[in-house]
């Protein structure tokens, strides 16, 4: 499996929890909770911590100067995608900030804002990060 491979799959993977999560704030959101939803947001907390913090680390010490050295037109890309991780990084600490029952109006904004920008940032990978290998590959060597 290449590091594509790897990334994309890390991608749907949480794209299918991120459906789970926007559920949850929904249900929390109209008063519909569950006995166990304050823990299913608990780990999600543990996927950003265990899944998500890493997988932007990669991108940034391996993926990204990769892709900048292959095709030096992506610089661009690269940048929009290092601001994308710096506002995730204080959403993912305004979520983790906001877990607990006391705090229910707090998680949904921080869940809802986190959410949105998270799935954003992986369609933009999604969409470009492919023709932009594909670019670099074309170029004579």
């Amino acid at each position: 499996m290449t590091w594509l491979d790897r990334y994309h799959e890390d991608h749907k993977s949480v794209l299918l929890l991120l459906a789970k999560l926007e559920g949850n704030l929904t249900e929390m959101e109209k008063g519909q909770t569950r006995p166990n939803i304050m823990l299913e947001f608990e780990e999600f907390g543990d996927v950003i911590k265990q899944v998500i913090i890493p997988h932007f680390k990669a991108e940034e010490e391996d993926a990204y100067p990769k892709l900048v050295k292959l095709n030096p037109a992506a610089t661009q890309f690269v940048d929009n995608m290092l601001e994308d991780h710096r506002k995730l990084h204080k959403a993912f600490k305004e979520y983790l900030a906001a877990l607990g029952p006391a705090n229910q109006d707090k998680l949904i904004k921080s869940g809802k804002i986190m959410l949105q920008l998270l799935m954003k940032h992986i369609e933009k990978e999604e969409n470009a990060l492919p023709e932009l290998l594909k670019r670099a590959q074309k170029k004579p060597q």
